[in-house]
């Protein structure tokens, strides 16, 4: 108990838990869901393991050109599907206070905020080895990426696993990579080319497409490696 004690008291991250992923509910299956508008500029393909449904809150169909291997849900459970995907956003884990720019950086498992986030360059996000490692990023305002920026997994993160909650509204630039479930208060719009590992939802307003690719795929479990048992051949007996 005293070790225990002394642990806690000089090293106090040991004694913390791994983040846990956000719960999405019944808004896991959504590769886009809004509450008013879902449209697409040019094309835009929806796929992943996950699913890749489109949700529309007020019953107004998705408008522009949009490939899915999922269904269009209009009103009914879209909604059910936006209210569970509103208490992701509400689940505010405070965390780690990070600067506006999180692009040049190396962010390691954990929850971090800022009024405003921003990504300019790449964005790495280590998992430290660990498959199941999960990274939270709030903002209670505004998430920007510039074009052609990229955020980058490494050391078994998982895209499944990373989640950004904008209090307002989400800017994803044009030729940009973006990982993890995206949940804006507000809207959403991507540019020209924009790549999304994971989901894009807009609350309370609209998704607004310029030509991308989106795929919410679920979490890969490893295969455990088996040590095999030496074979012990006993000494013969002379």
């Amino acid at each position: 108990s005293l070790a225990v004690a002394l642990a806690i008291t000089f090293f106090p991250n040991a004694a913390q838990a791994a983040e846990a992923p956000l719960s999405m509910g019944t808004a896991s299956t959504y590769g886009v869901l809004a509450n008013s508008a879902v449209t697409s500029a040019t094309s835009s393909g929806i796929t992943g393991t996950a699913g890749s449904d489109i949700g529309v809150g007020n019953a107004t169909a998705p408008t522009g050109v949009i490939s899915t291997s999922g269904v269009t849900v209009l009103a009914g459970l879209s909604i059910t599907a936006l209210t569970a995907a509103s208490s992701a956003l509400s689940d505010n884990r405070g965390g780690t206070v990070t600067g506006v720019e999180l692009g040049g950086t190396t962010k390691t498992p954990g929850a971090y905020s800022n009024p405003s986030l921003g990504i300019t360059g790449i964005l790495t996000l280590d998992g430290l080895g660990d498959s199941s490692s999960v990274f939270i990023f709030r903002a209670d305002s505004t998430l920007i990426t510039a074009a052609s920026s990229s955020v980058i997994l490494t050391n078994g993160a998982q895209a499944c696993n990373v989640f950004w909650q904008v209090g307002s509204s989400a800017t994803l630039g044009a030729t940009s990579t973006m990982v993890g479930h995206v949940i804006a208060y507000a809207s959403i719009s991507t540019g020209v080319a924009t790549t999304i590992q994971g989901q894009l939802i807009a609350t309370t307003a609209a998704v607004t497409l310029g030509g991308s690719t989106i795929q919410n795929s679920s979490c890969i479990t490893p295969t455990p490696v088996v040590t095999p048992t030496p074979v012990v051949t006993p000494t013969p007996v002379v």
